[in-house]
């Protein structure tokens, strides 16, 4: 798994691999089995980890830098159809929202994560993540936000 998002106004992009054949943690190129983009040009600029069995889970609210021009987000979809026909859009900014914080947005991609069925962890196993990682304050916004991410892709015609 790849995913990648803009943290200050920068790119960052992690990798993760899970498995008893995961013997380093960098994805090589083609390989990657998920992309999750925190944001479109993101998922793009990363679809070099992409086959053509990848699955691209990619937040649609676009990061915009003042100033800076940005193509429309279903022409970057189109780009990413290119690649890999396993593209699942979703809405992270209207989720967290509607969760009670914009901020979760990243719980909610963990969510729709979560939905592809791609990911080796239980659901139940990352909801329980968040109990521990997450100060009981948050925990209900967030877990909100991890079911709107699920529910959103499960229950999307896009859902893998």
């Amino acid at each position: 798994m790849c995913s990648s998002f803009r943290q200050r106004g920068g790119a960052v992009v992690s990798h993760v691999r899970i498995g008893e054949k995961a013997l380093a943690p960098t994805v090589l190129e083609g390989t990657a089995d998920v992309i999750v983009g925190f944001e479109p040009m993101e998922a793009l600029r990363n679809i070099k980890f992409a086959s053509q069995n990848t699955i691209v889970l990619v937040n649609i609210k676009p990061f915009k830098i003042s100033g800076a021009e940005y193509p429309p987000v279903e022409k970057l979809l189109e780009q990413l159809r290119s690649f890999t026909r396993n593209i699942v859009s979703v809405n992270a900014a209207t989720l967290a929202e509607k969760a009670g914080a914009v901020i979760t947005q990243h719980i909610v991609m963990i969510g729709a994560l979560a939905a592809t069925g791609k990911l080796s962890l239980k659901t139940e196993t990352l909801k329980e993540a968040l109990c521990e990682l997450v100060p009981a304050k948050y925990l209900g916004i967030n877990m909100r936000a991890f079911e709107l991410g699920y529910n959103a892709v499960k229950t999307s015609d896009a859902a893998v």
